[in-house]
Parts: structure tokens; sequence; C-alpha cells
């Protein structure tokens, strides 16, 4: 198990999203607000972090001494992102990588046809009762996978 930064033993749940982890930390942490979170984690303003996907990695990284892996394996693991890559050219990848370790998405969204998509530039969360009530009996927690 990994040891956060908030001193709490805490492990990837089996297909956990990053989000998840993140969501995870903060309950965890007892912060009141996210933007503690967000600052502690990722040294950004909470404005700054989307659900589906994230920016801040190397930030992420480096704050949490690589304690959950490295910015690019929670790239292609942990986050929507392997499933819109491709189709984008290797340069255009190579550029979203870089965007999504750094401080700023920028355009990214738009870019990887998320905005086009129909369902505008946030990807939507769901959740099913049952998925829910298995990840609570097996792990003690429902979690985003």
């Amino acid at each position: 198990m990994a040891t956060s930064c908030f001193g709490l033993s805490l492990a990837w749940l089996p297909g956990e999203t990053f989000f998840s982890l993140c969501s995870r930390l903060h309950f965890l942490s007892g912060h009141l607000r996210p933007a503690a979170t967000t600052e502690q984690l990722f040294s950004l303003s909470e404005r700054c972090i989307k659900h589906d996907v994230p920016c801040g990695l190397d930030a992420f990284e480096r704050n949490t001494s690589g304690l959950w892996g490295e910015a690019i394996s929670i790239i292609e693991q942990r986050t929507i992102f392997p499933f819109f890559s491709p189709f984008q050219s290797d340069s255009s990848v190579a550029g979203a990588l870089v965007q999504i370790r750094g401080p700023l998405l920028g355009p990214l969204k738009y870019q990887l046809g998320l905005v086009c998509g129909g369902f505008g530039a946030d990807h939507p969360l769901r959740a099913c009762r049952s998925c829910m009530a298995r990840d609570l009996d097996s792990c003690g927690v429902s979690y985003w996978h």
C-alpha cells in the first residue's frame, strides 16, 4: 500500500480512475474545501482540475513523491486519455501529454474532440447502484472505475 502525503495508507483500487483516487484523498484528508486538497496535491487552483482529463500530473507526482506512480503511467492507466489518443497524430499525443503533465490544459479538450462529442466540455460521470454496492462489499468504499 502507498502512504499518502496525508499520512494515510492508501493504494489504488482495482480499475480506479485518477479522479477517484483524488476524491478519496480529499475525503480522507479532512479538508473542508476542495481548494486545500488541490493545492496540496497539484500546487494549483481547484478551477484548473477536471474530473475527465486532468492537468498538473507532474506536480502530483512530485508532491506525493511518486507514491501512486509516475505521471505518464497515471495518464495512460488511470484517465480517459487512452480512449482518445488513438485518433490523434503522434505529435498531437506528445503535445497532449505535455499539457496534461503541466499546469494548464488549454484547448486540449477541444483538440481531443470532447467539446464536439455531444457531451460538452466535460465527459459525464456515471454510476451504477449495483456496481457501487459490489465495490462497497468488496473494497469497503464505492469508487470511480
